[in-house]
């Protein structure tokens, strides 16, 4: 049993390192990342308590506490990333921990670890500047916390920690109220069946607590970016339809439940197979000897789902993640039941769907090369070195802020030449336009995408090359993950080159 707990433990190492490794590669901000980096460069941390420009919102406590970083370490995505770092750290040792005192079984618990260890997802949001992993961490030490406590009698110890913890962390993590509500409902039915009341008092004290917490955060905080036009309509297909009535309503309620299975499973239908089966291992096995556990791992789920009915909470895969170890560590004591109730040859087929499944999470893969999610530092290194004083810059809407914080509020600004500068967020074509009219004699105007992981952007790309190549020359300049660079002379400059060179050879 020795060897198998040091290759546990050498899992969990390899899974720390890995998080390391990939915050030390330090790739681009993404996106919303680099959206949320424009409030905490911008704002001082009073005015990161208010609405957050650019679509966003984070929990108030990892704002403080990333502006906090930045004043410390400068605008740079180590100290952007340092807390999701920390957190995903302390996530997996929190994990292993829960793993170690919940599941007998070495098969299903290393299965577990590695799983949590090598995500791909779990791995990304633990270097990321978001909310994702912080909430992650969340869900693990409540749960933790919870399982050490276990059905032992609550004392006003207790009861003064519990309250405090719930009412301080939802400040750092929204959907930790989800956890919440199975940890207060497990021990309502805990010392319900064993008639202590002052238990039962004492956890109703908590429970009243962490419900004023939320209520005042989600009246102050949540409210109007949860009912406002924005996020409704942009996450309406991440709703779960309570009553589904029609087949599109069926179709988006099977398929929304569908991704919370493959989401910690994997991507292959074997793979979902052996985590559905988990999940029906451990129902088996809690509903007929530990009822109070059924609550504890399914109502986290259930009060999600239940708020996505109600248009309180999306769907959306990275705004799920925080289930994910639920998930896993329920699946997981589900191999373990099958595991004790089957005999030799049964156990070399469990045997073969566990390594199936943890074949599917292959995040150690980013020790030899980069994670990278799409590479507009490379880009923009590429314009400072060969953008002129008399170029325009096209920067893509999706590039818009990336391009600001790593110009404008970057601890090491790239310095580029915004001329002409044009972005596709105006009119297209009045900019095309103006920018033909405003380019200098044998002027050049550089393009910049980026945002290229999708069928649906590269078309958006090829489009408007096409109208770019209407009114000139347009040749591929540079090209890394999910970015690129294109030069564009207009008609009119163009032909005006070509006739120079034409006569400069005769």
């Amino acid at each position: 049993m020795k060897k198998w707990n040091i290759l546990l433990s050498l899992t969990l190492i390899t899974g720390a390192a890995l998080r390391i490794a990939v915050f030390f590669q330090n790739r681009s901000l993404f996106l919303d990342e680099a959206n949320l980096a424009r409030n905490i460069a911008q704002r001082d941390l009073s005015a990161l308590l208010q609405p957050l420009d650019y679509g966003q919102f984070a929990p108030p406590l990892f704002l403080l506490a990333t502006k906090w970083n930045t004043l410390l370490l400068g605008n740079t995505e180590y100290a952007l990333r340092l807390l999701p770092l920390l957190a995903g750290l302390a996530s997996l040792f929190l994990f292993y921990r829960i793993t170690t005192g919940l599941i007998p079984s070495f098969p299903a618990r290393w299965l577990a670890v590695w799983i949590f260890s090598f995500h791909t997802t779990l791995l990304r949001y633990a270097t990321e500047c978001k909310q994702y992993g912080i909430d992650v961490f969340a869900a693990v030490l409540v749960l933790w916390l919870a399982l050490r406590q276990g059905e032992r009698p609550f004392q006003w110890k207790q009861a003064i920690i519990w309250t405090f913890l719930g009412m301080v962390i939802c400040w750092l993590s929204m959907p930790v109220v989800f956890i919440l509500s199975g940890v207060g409902i497990y021990w309502i039915y805990v010392f319900w069946k064993k008639n202590d009341r002052a238990s039962l008092g004492r956890v109703a004290v908590s429970i009243a607590g962490w419900l004023l917490s939320f209520g005042l955060f989600f009246f102050f905080f949540l409210r109007s970016d949860a009912e406002g036009d924005y996020l409704q309509n942009y996450h309406q297909p991440y709703f779960l339809p309570l009553l589904p009535a029609s087949a599109a309503e069926w179709k988006q309620w099977g398929g929304l439940l569908f991704q919370l299975l493959k989401g910690f499973s994997g991507s292959t239908a074997a793979a979902q197979v052996v985590g559905g089966l988990g999940l029906l291992g451990a129902w088996i096995g809690w509903g007929r000897a530990r009822k109070g556990m059924v609550l504890l791992w399914s109502l986290p789920v259930l009060s999600c789902l239940i708020a996505s009915g109600f248009h309180y909470y999306s769907l959306l895969p990275r705004l799920t993640l925080f289930l994910t170890p639920l998930l896993i560590l329920t699946a997981a004591y589900g191999w373990h039941v099958w595991w004790e109730k089957s005999g030799k040859w049964p156990r070399v087929a469990i045997l073969a769907g566990l390594v199936l499944m943890g074949s599917r999470h292959t995040g150690f893969r980013f020790f030899t090369r980069p994670y990278l999610v799409e590479d507009l530092k490379g880009a923009l290194a590429f314009l400072e070195a060969n953008q002129h004083a008399n170029e325009g810059l096209y920067v893509w809407k999706w590039a818009v802020p990336g391009v600001d914080f790593y110009t404008r509020l970057y601890a090491h600004p790239y310095s580029l030449k915004f001329g002409e500068t044009v972005n596709s967020d105006q009119h297209f074509a009045e900019e095309l336009a103006r920018i033909c009219d405003h380019t200098p004699p044998n002027g050049r105007v550089w393009l910049l995408y980026n945002h290229l992981m999708s069928k649906e952007t590269r078309q958006e790309m090829k489009e408007e090359l096409d109208q770019f190549r209407q009114r000139g020359l347009v040749e591929e300049a540079f090209q890394a993950k999910n970015v690129a660079v294109w030069s564009w002379r207009p008609q009119n400059k163009a032909d005006n080159a070509s006739a120079n060179t034409s006569a400069e050879g005769g």
